[in-house]
C-alpha cells in the first residue's frame, strides 16, 4: 500500500534572492532598493525552484555554462555562491592576519594585542558598522583653505589626487599649490626639475649628438618647426625605430595619398592579419574574420590568391571608409604588439620580417581624418561603430597615446555606448531582429556589446566616474560558441574567447557594483555593503585570476594571449581594490577608528609591498620570460597607472613621516630624550628608517617610469611629475606653507607598526635598480633626447585641408548613403595635449630651467 507524501506548498515569496543571500532587510519592491543600489538583478525565486537550481548547480561538472544559459539564469545561483565566498574571505583574512604580525593601535592594551585578539577586535568593529555610511567623493568637494572652491582636476587617471585631499599628508601638496604663484615664486625657484636627472644642458647636448648621430633630436628652441619639420621627424624615426615610433617620409598633403602611403604591401598586410586573427584577436574580438578579409579584397584587392593589390583603395560607400579605418588600426596595433619593452628579445623569422616593415605612427592621424567623415550625431551602421571602437581601444593601448595622457576618452566612450544602443546591441539578438541576423552576426554583436561594457567599467575604475551602462538597460546573453556561429576560422580560439567573456563577467558584476559606490557623490553608501562587495571582489579576483606569483611561477611558461589578458584584468582589479582599501583607511582615520584604520592601511600596504613586490624594473623590461608577445602593448598602460598610484601613496606617506620627525625634533629636550630614553630613540630611528625606505622605493618606481618614457608618453609625464614631487617632499616649503596642516599630518603609530612597514618596503627594494645606468653622462643624454622628442611631437601642428572628394570616383559613383562632409584636417600626429605643461608659454620657452607643478602631469 503506497503512502502519499504531502508536497511542500509553494508559499508566496516576499524577500528577493539578493537580500535573502545577504541576509538583509528587503523592502519587497520589484526591484527592491538594495538591489538597485548594488546594481544587482532583483529576482524572487520560490523555495522549490531554488532547491532545484542548487541541485543542478552542484552537479554541474564545469564552471563554464552551457550555450543555452542566459546571464540572468546564472545570477540566482551565483548569489548562493557569493555567500560561500564571503565566509572563505573571512577565513583567508583571519589566516593572513595570523601570518603577519598585526598592526596595533597606539592606544591599545599590549596584553590583548595577539593576532587572534586583533582579528576578533576587527570583527567586532565591523559588526558595529551596520548603520554607518561613507561618501567617497562627497566630503572632499570643498577642501579647507580653498575659499569655497574645490580645485578638482577632472578626467585624471584614478582620480587619486582628488580623494587624496583627505590624506593629511597629500593635503600639504594642495596647501602649497593654493599659495599664489607670486607668494611662492622665491621658494619654488630653487626646486627646478631640469629633467628626471639633472644635467648641464650644453654639455649634455654635445654628448647626445655623439651618441645618437642622425637620431639626435634637437630642442624646440633650436629649430624652426615649419622649415625643419622633416629633419626632426627623420631624427625621431631613426631614434624610435626599435619601438615603433616611425614616420612616413612622404610630404603629401592629400588625404588619399596619405592613406596609400601608410597601407603596407601585400605580404606585410597578410602577415599582420595572420598574427592578428591567430594571436591578438582575443584582445580585440569585435570583427568577423571572413567579412574582414572580404572587405579588404574588395577595397584594396588584398587577397591570398592574387599577387597584386589595387593602386588606390576603391571606396564605393560610406561603410567602406569604416572598414578601411579598421584595417589601418589592425595593422598598427598588430605591429605594436610585436614590439616588447625588452627590444633585445630574439624572435622568429616571420616576426623579424614584420618588425622590419614598420607601420607608421602617422596611421592614427590619418584615421582621425577619416573619422571626421562621419556625423556621430546621426545613426551609423555597425561597421562605423566597429571602427570607432577600434579608435577608442587604440587610444587606450598605443604608447604614444595612452589614457593617462588624453583627456577625451570618457566623452568618446559615451558616444560609442549611445551608438551601440541606437543599433540595438544592448538587446539580445535572439529576441530582437532575430529573423534578419545569422548566428555569426548575433555572436559578433554580443562580443561587441560586452567589449563596450568592459571598457565602461575600466573607465569607471580609473576615472572614479559612474558606469554609464546600467543593469536594467540590456539583456544580451554572454558570447558563446554555438554550432557554426564562429567569427574565426580557428574554432578552438573562438571557444576560448567565449570562456574569457564568461570568466570576466563574474568579476565584472562585482567590480561594477563597487565602482557605483565609489563614484557616488550625493548618496551615502552603507559601509557594510561596501566592505561586503570589496571582500567578494577580492576573493573573485583571486579565484578567477589568481595572484601575482601565479603568473611568474607558472609552470606552463609564457602561455598565450589569454595569460596576458588575465594578468591585465588581475592588475586592473587589484589596483582598484587597493585604491578602495586606501580610501577606507582615510575614512576610518578621519572617524578616529584606530583598529579599522590600521587594518585597511595594512591591507593596502601588504598588497603593494608584499603581493606586488615582484613588479620591478627587471620584470617590466623582461616580461618575455613569463608572457607571450602582446604583453607590452596590453599590460604596460595598466602598469603605468599602477605605478602612478603607488608613487602618490608613497609620496603622501613620506610627507607624514617627515612631519612626524620634524615635530619630534621640536621637543625642547629632544637631544636629552634621544640619548637617555631607549624607547624614544628606537621610535625616532624607526620613523627615519621608514622615511628612507619609502624614499628609495618611490625613486625606484620613478626610475621604472623613466625607463619606459622613451616609448610611452604617459610614463614620461608621470616620471617628470613624481621627480618634482619627490624634490618637494624633501624640501621645507610644503611643511612651512601651512604649519597647522603639517601638525595634523603627524603619523600616530607605534614603533612595532612602523617596523612592519619598513620590513615590507625593504623586501621590495632592489639595490641594483636604484641606478638606471652605469654611464651617468649617457643616461643624462638619453633623458634630454626623450624630453626633446615628446615636446617636438607635441608642436607638430599642421593645417591640412584635404577634401572628402579624395574618396570619390574610385569605382563609379558612390551609392546614395555615401554622403561625406568636409574633412578639416588634423591637429598633429598625436592630437593636442591638454596638460598645463603645454598650455603655459613660460614652460615651453625653456623646459630645463622652469618649474613643474606636480599637477601638471599627475
Amino acid at each position: 500500500m503506497s503512502v502519499d507524501v504531502p508536497r511542500k506548498r509553494n508559499r508566496q515569496v516576499f524577500v528577493c534572492d539578493g537580500c535573502r543571500a545577504k541576509k538583509t532587510k528587503c523592502d519587497k519592491s520589484n526591484p527592491c532598493s538594495s538591489c538597485v543600489k548594488l546594481g544587482f538583478e532583483c529576482t524572487y525565486t520560490t523555495a522549490a525552484t531554488r532547491r532545484s537550481r542548487l541541485k543542478s548547480a552542484s552537479s554541474r561538472a564545469s564552471v563554464y555554462p552551457r550555450n543555452e544559459h542566459n546571464v540572468a539564469e546564472v545570477i540566482p545561483s551565483l548569489n548562493t555562491e557569493i555567500e560561500v565566498l564571503k565566509s572563505k574571505v573571512r577565513m583567508l583574512e583571519s589566516s593572513q592576519s595570523q601570518k603577519d604580525s598585526g598592526l596595533r593601535s597606539p592606544t591599545s592594551d599590549k596584553s590583548t594585542s595577539s593576532p587572534d585578539n586583533i582579528q576578533e577586535s576587527i570583527s567586532e568593529c565591523l559588526n558595529d558598522l551596520e548603520n554607518e555610511t561613507i561618501k567617497f567623493n562627497g566630503d572632499y568637494n570643498v577642501p579647507d583653505g580653498e575659499s569655497g572652491k574645490a580645485p578638482l582636476i577632472f578626467q585624471q587617471p584614478l582620480q587619486f589626487q582628488i580623494l587624496s585631499k583627505a590624506d593629511p599628508g597629500a593635503r600639504l601638496f594642495w596647501k602649497f599649490k593654493a599659495i599664489p604663484v607670486s607668494g611662492r615664486a622665491n621658494q619654488a625657484s630653487v626646486i627646478t626639475v631640469q629633467s628626471t636627472l639633472e644635467y648641464n644642458k650644453k654639455e649634455t647636448e654635445e654628448i647626445a649628438r655623439k651618441v645618437y648621430g642622425e637620431g639626435f633630436i634637437p630642442g624646440v628652441e633650436q629649430l624652426s618647426l615649419k622649415t625643419h619639420r622633416q629633419e626632426v621627424l627623420k631624427a625621431i624615426s631613426a631614434y624610435g625605430r626599435d619601438w615603433g615610433l616611425v614616420f612616413n617620409s612622404s610630404n603629401s598633403t592629400a588625404l588619399m595619398d596619405k592613406i596609400i602611403d601608410i597601407i603596407p604591401d601585400r605580404d606585410v598586410s597578410l602577415g599582420l592579419m595572420n598574427v592578428f586573427f591567430s594571436k591578438l584577436y582575443p584582445a580585440f574580438p569585435i570583427v568577423d574574420e571572413q567579412e574582414y578579409e572580404n572587405d579588404m579584397e574588395r577595397i584594396l584587392g588584398l587577397s591570398r590568391t592574387s599577387p597584386q593589390c589595387f593602386a588606390k583603395p576603391k571606396l564605393e560607400k560610406k561603410s567602406d571608409i569604416a572598414a578601411l579605418i579598421t584595417h589601418l588600426l589592425v595593422m598598427r596595433l598588430t605591429y605594436l604588439s610585436l614590439i616588447e619593452n625588452d627590444t633585445s628579445e630574439r624572435e622568429n623569422e616571420e616576426i623579424s620580417i614584420l618588425r622590419k616593415s614598420p607601420i607608421s605612427v602617422c596611421t592614427f592621424s590619418v584615421v582621425q581624418q577619416c573619422m571626421k567623415e562621419f556625423d556621430f550625431s546621426t545613426r551609423q551602421p555597425l561597421p562605423v561603430l566597429q571602427a570607432a571602437l577600434f579608435v577608442r581601444l587604440y587610444r587606450k593601448y598605443a604608447p604614444e597615446e595612452g589614457d593617462g595622457s588624453k583627456m577625451c576618452s570618457q566623452i568618446f566612450s559615451s558616444t560609442l555606448i549611445q551608438m551601440a544602443i541606437a543599433l540595438g546591441l544592448n538587446r539580445e539578438p535572439d529576441y530582437y531582429l532575430c529573423s534578419s541576423l545569422s548566428e555569426k552576426d548575433k555572436l559578433l554583436r554580443r562580443k561587441i556589446w560586452y567589449t563596450i561594457m568592459s571598457l565602461d567599467l575600466y573607465e569607471s575604475m580609473i576615472y572614479a566616474s559612474s558606469p554609464i551602462i546600467g543593469t536594467f538597460n540590456h539583456d544580451v546573453k554572454l558570447p558563446m560558441l554555438k554550432g557554426d556561429n564562429s567569427n574565426l576560422s580557428n574554432i578552438l580560439l573562438e571557444q576560448k574567447v567565449g570562456e574569457m567573456f564568461y570568466e570576466s563577467h563574474l568579476v565584472y558584476r562585482l567590480g561594477k557594483s563597487l565602482a557605483n559606490m565609489v563614484s557616488s557623490i550625493h548618496t551615502a553608501t552603507k559601509l557594510s555593503e561596501v566592505l561586503g562587495i570589496l571582500s567578494e571582489l577580492e576573493f573573485s579576483v583571486a579565484k578567477f585570476y589568481g595572484t601575482f606569483s601565479d603568473y611568474i611561477n607558472d609552470s606552463g611558461g609564457r602561455g598565450d594571449i589569454f595569460k596576458v589578458l588575465r594578468f591585465d584584468n588581475y592588475l586592473k582589479m587589484r589596483s582598484f581594490t587597493v585604491y578602495v582599501s586606501y580610501c577606507l583607511f582615510l575614512h576610518f582615520e578621519k572617524k578616529g577608528n584606530q583598529k579599522l584604520k590600521l587594518h585597511y592601511l595594512r591591507k593596502s600596504m601588504r598588497a603593494i609591498f608584499v603581493e606586488m613586490k615582484a613588479l620591478t624594473m627587471s620584470f617590466v623590461l623582461s616580461s618575455s620570460k613569463y608572457f607571450s608577445s602582446g604583453f607590452s602593448l596590453m599590460v604596460t598602460p595598466t602598469l603605468e597607472l599602477y605605478f602612478h598610484m603607488v608613487a602618490l601613496v608613497c609620496q603622501s606617506s613620506r610627507i607624514r613621516i617627515n612631519c612626524t620627525t620634524r615635530e619630534l625634533k621640536r621637543i625642547p629636550n629632544f637631544k636629552e630624550m634621544y640619548e637617555s630614553n631607549n624607547e624614544f630613540r628606537d621610535l625616532y630611528n624607526t620613523i627615519r628608517e621608514a622615511g628612507s625606505s619609502l624614499r628609495q622605493y618611490t625613486n625606484d618606481r620613478i626610475q621604472i617610469l623613466r625607463s619606459l618614457s622613451k616609448r610611452y608618453l604617459y610614463s614620461w609625464k608621470a616620471s617628470k611629475a613624481h621627480a618634482f614631487g619627490s624634490k618637494l617632499v624633501d624640501s621645507n616649503f610644503i611643511y612651512e606653507a601651512d604649519p597647522l596642516a603639517a601638525h595634523d599630518a603627524i603619523a600616530e603609530y607605534e614603533s612595532a607598526e612602523i617596523k612592519e612597514l619598513v620590513r615590507y618596503i625593504r623586501a621590495c627594494i632592489s639595490p641594483n635598480e636604484s641606478e638606471s645606468a652605469t654611464h651617468p653622462e649617457i643616461t643624462k643624454a638619453e633623458d634630454m633626447q626623450v624630453d626633446n622628442m615628446w615636446i617636438q611631437l607635441n608642436n607638430f601642428v599642421e593645417d591640412d585641408d584635404s577634401l572628402s572628394a579624395e574618396f570619390r570616383g574610385t569605382s563609379g559613383e558612390p551609392d546614395e548613403d555615401f554622403v561625406l562632409g568636409k574633412s578639416s584636417g588634423f591637429d598633429s600626429a598625436f592630437g593636442k595635449f591638454d596638460f598645463d605643461l603645454f598650455s603655459r608659454p613660460d614652460l615651453m620657452e625653456d623646459l630645463w630651467t622652469q618649474n613643474f607643478s606636480w599637477s601638471d602631469f599627475s
